[in-house]
């Protein structure tokens, strides 16, 4: 399953559900939106951002989720951070589902390319 993110000139910028379920989560976790906006963005189902949206959601992502990271590395739902490559193992065992989630260092910096760069709004499928 995977999730993509379409500007207003019809470009668009697509990733899986394991990078965009932890920016999701670490987005509603930080408050940067009311969870009545922001939830709807978690499926997908044609929500969009606006301009001043996706600019607060670029702030965040740049200043406090990426200098987290270093290249080569992804980051888990709770923050933690890893250099361990992912196996593609899919963990079954309720204390490690957290495990299948994570964000890519180098997913992270495409997507904030992509936001800064597009006409918004940006509308999520």
């Amino acid at each position: 399953m995977s999730f993509t993110l379409t500007a207003a000139n019809d470009s668009d910028f697509r990733l899986n559900s394991w990078n965009w379920g932890v920016v999701h989560h670490l987005v509603s976790q930080a408050g940067i939106f009311p969870e009545e906006m922001w939830e709807p963005f978690r499926y997908n189902s044609g929500a969009e951002l606006e301009s001043d949206q996706v600019t607060a959601l670029v702030k965040f992502l740049e200043t406090g989720v990426l200098p987290r990271m270093k290249p080569d590395q992804r980051m888990f739902f709770d923050g933690s951070v890893t250099d361990e490559p992912d196996d593609g193992t899919f963990y079954r065992e309720e204390g490690e589902l957290w495990r299948n989630y994570s964000l890519h260092h180098s997913v992270l910096a495409r997507l904030i390319g992509f936001l800064k760069e597009s006409p918004s709004p940006i509308t999520i499928f």
